[in-house]
């Protein structure tokens, strides 16, 4: 895979990506006590905060989406899945949003045109109208702004995080391998020494998982030592002629995987791909300056729906752009049913 690619990430989060590999195939003696300690310390600290949620209602029921890995598992496009799932069924859903990227702690209820909404509830807004969307630093509060007025409250990346209790723990098992039909899990070292928000027992945490499995022969099993597993495919959604040149641009946790998906879906490589940093504010400049440097108007600049609306207001017009959408299709049986069940429908 050889092509242009310029990282405009920070010095910082290229240094901690390279650290990360090179630590994973650490196996001295003290770098291993090392991330043990950092482990136990990482589970004490994060089961104190669970155990100071704030205890709910049975209704609305609360459903949390989150990860193990620091980002860029897809947890915005399942929760918008999820919801619009959720929303056929006849039921009223709210997501909470923390609001990453925006200085508005909130609450606030997001409007699709709400400019002041950090980059994932302002795209949740947009891909679901109906939905009620709440960006809101302290989770409580937001929950508290809808709890009367729908019948489901969605916490988005609140797996670890959120102050607020839920009903129902979703868990993305993005990195995953299969051991005699089995799917195992594949978690590193949790941060500082590598790119995991906590170890493989937080697993038992979860009341679901949520497994992609596009790039699998293997048949997935319906549970995980007892926890039910969902499984779905992720499909880019973006076209092109046989003969046009495309380039990338993009702001995201794993621009890697945004890269490759677009490789395999149009078949070749891009011109280029412009690496930001995730939740990149994109000004006029940085605009300018890539337009420069790739001065053909006939090349079609490929981006994700979360850049897209901050990109939207300040892309030229005479310059080709497209969204790459990423259609979520459940592969078997569908989690709502599991919600809906736990839910006392």
């Amino acid at each position: 895979m050889t092509f242009q690619i310029v990282d405009k990430r920070s010095t910082g989060t290229r240094a901690a990506g390279k650290l990360w590999k090179s630590w994973a195939s650490n196996s001295s003696p003290i770098f291993n006590k090392l991330t043990i300690f950092t482990s136990k310390l990482n589970k004490i600290l994060i089961n104190k905060r669970i155990a100071s949620r704030t205890v709910i209602p049975a209704n609305p029921k609360v459903i949390s989406i989150g990860n193990l890995s620091l980002g860029g598992s897809g947890k915005t496009p399942l929760a918008i899945k999820i919801a619009s799932d959720l929303q056929e069924t006849g039921l009223k859903v709210a997501i909470l949003v923390r609001g990453y990227g925006s200085a508005d702690a909130g609450p606030f209820i997001v409007g699709a045109e709400n400019k002041n909404a950090g980059d994932e509830a302002l795209m949740i807004a947009q891909a679901l109208p109906e939905a009620v969307v709440v960006q809101s630093r302290d989770r409580v509060q937001g929950y508290n702004q809808v709890k009367d007025i729908v019948d489901i409250v969605i916490i988005e990346d609140g797996f670890q995080t959120a102050g607020l209790n839920r009903h129902i723990d979703f868990l993305i098992l993005d990195k995953w391998d299969f051991q005699r039909g089995t799917p195992v899990p594949q978690i590193g070292n949790v941060i500082p020494w590598g790119p995991f928000r906590e170890s493989i027992d937080a697993i038992d945490r979860a009341d679901c998982l949520l497994v992609p499995a596009e790039d699998t022969q293997d048949t997935l099993p319906t549970d995980y030592n007892g926890i039910p597993i969902f499984s779905y495919s992720r499909n880019s959604i973006l076209s092109l002629d046989d003969t046009g040149d495309y380039a990338l641009i993009s702001g995201i946790a794993n621009p890697e995987q945004f890269e490759k998906q677009c490789i395999r879906k149009l078949g070749r490589n891009p011109v280029a791909s412009y690496r930001y940093d995730d939740h990149k504010a994109y000004s006029q400049a940085d605009i300018g300056q890539i337009i420069d440097n790739h001065d053909n108007t006939e090349t079609t600049w490929f981006t994700t729906a979360k850049d897209y609306v901050k990109l939207a207001d300040i892309w030229p017009d005479s310059v080709k752009v497209q969204v790459v959408d990423l259609q979520i299709n459940w592969l078997g049986a569908s989690p709502i049913q599991f919600i809906l069940h736990e839910k006392g429908e």
